[in-house]
């Protein structure tokens, strides 16, 4: 559940307590602006006066921040809140899939009116549900109108789609109640769920390491579970994070975000990249005196582990182990060996996701040029290799003639955009349903071209010329 912050006061305390950053306030402070900067209230000089204010330690600057940020504008403090949340993914912010037919413009105002206007994502006390604040009484006390989606975009935008549009967006952009949250505690139970859910460097079968039994069968210790979200339906594991149950933090989400998040925070628990630093994992040693263990996600720049005087674990994270203990390293298990290290090479670090891997198994992203690991590689049809983000970001969604949809880095050079639409070509176009009336040469659906193959405007035109 969040923290409710219904006052300037309670929202700077919480920025201090959560040791946010100058940059980071900085960056939230003009992303608000940037909304807010032609309303006639603004104003922008008190807005330069905060920017100037908040150039040294928040804590210091308290009493002066907590003076000006209402005097920018009444509510410029709590749609900064908003921001915040945003910016550290407490909320999750729905995806809305829209149905073919429906112009780029709209669905651009309508992902503007549900992302910027209302700061809608979904409950995290009611899930499959979306909270929204509808005015600036509601922002301003911290509260929020919980609904379902399709009650929520026929609120919001009822000007710009028809009612069979929202149902359709509705039910394709739902979040699917079929998923629960489960918790592997044992072995067996935390070595199924990495060999049957998200793919990642440890996301594979055990036959794909050297080591003779999986790398995260060390996960079975007291101070770790593995949340997971089942599709009962599907029968699939659609998304995973490593927990420290003593602190209730879990340090990476692999799979779909929007699926487990909300579950997590529900609980209580918070996000933390070195949730795992001082938990305890278990001593698995092979035939061969060598410890297995799994690659573990941290900013501790080797991942130490110490073996404790119990013999039975090591601790992740400890760089001050005492004499005669035996250390080593988590990073090298991303090689597919399996096996803590205890070579003192960190190898190359990967520029995604932080992996430490040796440098002949490095790939560079075609777009950005970053280097990157075997398990950050995005997976396009056009062979294209490319980090995660370029993935996202420079990427197209390109129709082929059966209707499939193809994630290509190089648009084809016939591509064809058909109301919104990308086609490989103006065949795969006509083999999905869309022609060119023979007049206007505009696109249109074939139930909307005559025998003639012209569309009832250019029909019409034709009549009255003749």
């Amino acid at each position: 559940m969040l923290t409710k912050l219904d006052s300037v006061e309670a929202f700077v305390d919480y920025l201090i307590e959560h040791n946010t950053t100058t940059d980071q306030f900085i960056d939230l402070m003009f992303t608000t602006g940037n909304y807010f900067r032609d309303e006639s209230d603004f104003d922008y000089e008190t807005f330069c006066k905060l920017r100037e204010t908040v150039c040294t330690n928040l804590s210091v600057k308290r009493n002066e921040i907590i003076y000006l940020l209402p005097k920018v504008k009444e509510d410029f403090w709590a749609l900064m809140r908003e921001k915040t949340r945003i910016y550290y993914d407490y909320y999750i912010i729905p995806q809305l899939r829209f149905p073919k037919g429906i112009d780029a413009t709209i669905k651009h105002k309508v992902l503007y009116r549900v992302a910027e206007t209302y700061s809608a994502h979904w409950s995290l006390e009611h899930p499959g549900k979306i909270a929204y604040t509808p005015n600036q009484e509601y922002l301003l006390q911290d509260r929020q109108v919980v609904i379902k989606l399709g009650r929520f975009l026929n609120k919001i935008a009822s000007d710009l789609l028809t009612p069979d549009q929202i149902r359709d967006i509705a039910t394709m952009s739902n979040i699917d109640f079929n998923c629960e949250l489960r918790w592997a505690t044992t072995e067996e139970d935390i070595v199924w769920v990495y060999e049957n859910g998200p793919e990642s460097c440890m996301g594979k079968p055990a036959s794909a390491f050297e080591s003779s039994v999986h790398p995260v069968a060390a996960y079975d210790s007291p101070d770790i579970a593995i949340a997971y979200v089942y599709n009962t339906k599907k029968d699939e594991v659609i998304s995973r994070a490593c927990c420290n149950v003593n602190d209730k933090q879990f340090n990476r989400i692999f799979g779909e975000r929007s699926t487990i998040a909300p579950f997590l925070y529900q609980q209580g628990y918070t996000e933390n990249i070195d949730a795992l630093v001082g938990c305890r994992i278990k001593k698995i040693a092979d035939d061969n005196d060598e410890y297995i263990g799994p690659y573990i996600d941290a900013d501790t720049d080797y991942q130490i582990c110490r073996l404790t005087n119990d013999l039975d674990h090591f601790i992740i994270g400890d760089d001050q182990p005492n004499a005669g203990d035996v250390v080593g390293k988590c990073w090298n298990s991303v090689e597919s060996s399996g096996y803590i290290s205890t070579d003192n090479e960190p190898g190359v670090e990967c520029e995604s996701c932080g992996v430490n891997c040796p440098d002949e198994d490095l790939f560079y992203c075609e777009e950005c040029g970053d280097r990157i690991c075997d398990g950050c590689v995005g997976s396009t049809d056009d062979d294209a290799i490319l980090c995660s983000h370029c993935l996202d970001a420079h990427t197209y969604e390109v129709v082929d003639r059966d209707g499939d949809p193809l994630r290509l880095w190089r648009l084809p050079p016939g591509a064809v955009d058909v109301d919104g639409d990308l086609y490989v070509d103006e065949e795969a176009a006509n083999d999905n349903g869309w022609y060119r009336c023979r007049m206007c040469n505009e696109w249109h659906d074939e139930d909307h071209l005559n025998e003639n193959d012209v569309c009832a405007d250019c029909a019409e035109t034709e009549e009255e010329a003749a």
